[in-house]
């Protein structure tokens, strides 16, 4: 596989890849949406608590359709594709979804073990029984409350938010890379998870590369969530739910759409073979 484009050309083109169909912006957008409708209608008291569940289970499910798209958009970009791909194949979008979802817990799961461990090993927790803390509560006993409170403190800090995340930063752009890696084999699942594959493709097109494009989307990434701030900021002024709610279904519609795309053509863009097999 042949690195084509530097980084600044991928992202120009990613940039400007879904203006070309604002009606396919505003379709994704309308997925995102129905994902996140519990949330809207809850904010303003519009529906029955009691059937939030159902509405939060229909949109977890019709989140799959917005994973699919952008696997969708990732396998075009590989094909060449200079345009959208069309909304249709609903069935089979959902699937890749699906794929796309599992992969993500799989490489999640080291974090996951991670924080699982730290909850059941850490005895501080009162009313918790855990039977790691019988080893060691004579010593918590003879400590005292200050300097236990600052060990809580220090543990938390590293091993809820520290360790997590830098096992997050590091393991993103591998991911990213191991679901453009199984958009190029047609879908295949098991292609996600050929990780003496994926790490030699991101050798060949680049480490460097793949950071800088890391760094990049990190901006975009940002510059999305201090527009979403902004503008929450300036609608706080009108305290009126429903139109807090209006705010945020059209950042969804339009900006998180537009985002999403942009990450996914980016992806399939670093990605974007000449082999010779």
């Amino acid at each position: 596989m042949v690195y084509i484009m530097n980084t600044m050309e991928i992202v120009k083109d990613a940039i400007r890849y879904p203006l070309s169909d604002w009606k396919k912006i505003f379709i994704l957008g309308i997925i995102i949406v129905i994902n996140a409708i519990s949330v809207f209608l809850g904010s303003v008291g519009a529906i029955n608590s009691n059937i939030i569940w159902i509405l939060t289970s229909m949109g977890f499910i019709i989140g799959f359709l917005v994973n699919g798209y952008m696997f969708r958009i990732v396998k075009s970009s590989l094909n060449g594709k200079i345009e959208l791909p069309e909304f249709n194949d609903w069935l089979n979008m959902g699937i890749d979804g699906i794929k796309v979802f599992i992969a993500f817990i799989v490489y999640s799961i080291p974090v996951i073990l991670v924080l699982l461990s730290i909850y059941m090993t850490f005895p501080y927790e009162k009313g918790f029984f855990n039977p790691f803390a019988l080893l060691i509560n004579p010593l918590i006993s003879v400590i005292s409350n200050e300097i236990l409170n600052l060990i809580a403190l220090l543990f938390n800090i590293f091993g809820y938010f520290i360790l997590p995340l830098s096992y997050v930063i590091i393991i993103i752009p591998i991911f990213l890379v191991a679901i453009a890696n199984m958009a190029y084999y047609e879908g295949e699942f098991k292609s996600a998870f050929k990780i003496r594959e994926i790490i030699e493709e991101i050798s060949i097109m680049g480490w460097i590369n793949l950071i800088k494009l890391y760094v990049m989307l990190i901006t975009i990434v940002l510059i999305y969530i201090i527009t979403g701030n902004v503008i929450t900021y300036i609608f706080s002024f009108v305290n009126l739910n429903f139109v807090d709610t209006l705010v945020a279904v059209l950042f969804y519609l339009i900006l998180t759409s537009y985002f999403y795309m942009i990450l996914a053509r980016s992806v399939g863009l670093f990605y974007m073979p000449d082999k010779e097999d």
